[in-house]
C-alpha cells in the first residue's frame, strides 16, 4: 500500500473536515518527509522516479488493474482519487473505495472500517492471482 502517489509531496495535503471544521491530522508534511528520508538514499533524485511517485508517470496504459483503498479522513485521500482518475483516463481498470469512517493508517488497524478494507484488499489479490 502506497497512499502517497507523489512522493515529492508537491501535491497539496487535503485538510480534514469534520462537520465543516478543519481538524488536525496525525500525518503532516514533516512526518511524510521523514519517512521519505528513510526510504530513499538520494531523496532529491529518487523522489523524481515514477516508482516513488506514480502520478508523475506519463503513460499508465497497460499496467495491471488497480484496487485503490483510501480513508476519507486522510490528507492523502485526494492522491488516491487523482491516481484512480489518471488510471481510468488511460483505460486501466480501477476499483477505488473511500472508507468514510476511516483515518490515515486505518488499514489493518481494526479502527474504523479496517476489517472491510482488509477484506476488499484480500479479495482483489485473490482475483489478481486467479485464486477465486
Amino acid at each position: 500500500m502506497l497512499p502517497c502517489q507523489n512522493a515529492s509531496c508537491t501535491l497539496t495535503l487535503s485538510p480534514l473536515l469534520t462537520h465543516g471544521i478543519v481538524v488536525a491530522s496525525q500525518l503532516t508534511r514533516t512526518i511524510m518527509q521523514w519517512f521519505m528520508d528513510q526510504l530513499f538514499v538520494d531523496r532529491d533524485r529518487d523522489l523524481q522516479h515514477e516508482y516513488a511517485s506514480p502520478l508523475r508517470r506519463e503513460d499508465l496504459s497497460g499496467i495491471a488493474p488497480a484496487t485503490i483503498i483510501n480513508a476519507q479522513h486522510d490528507p492523502l485521500c485526494d492522491h488516491g482519487t487523482l491516481y484512480a482518475q489518471k488510471l481510468r483516463s488511460q483505460g486501466v481498470p480501477v476499483v477505488h473505495t473511500i472508507y468514510g469512517k476511516a483515518l490515515h493508517g486505518f488499514f489493518g488497524s481494526q479502527l474504523g472500517e479496517s476489517d472491510e478494507a482488509m477484506a476488499e484488499g484480500a479479495t482483489a489479490l485473490r482475483f489478481a492471482f486467479g485464486l477465486h
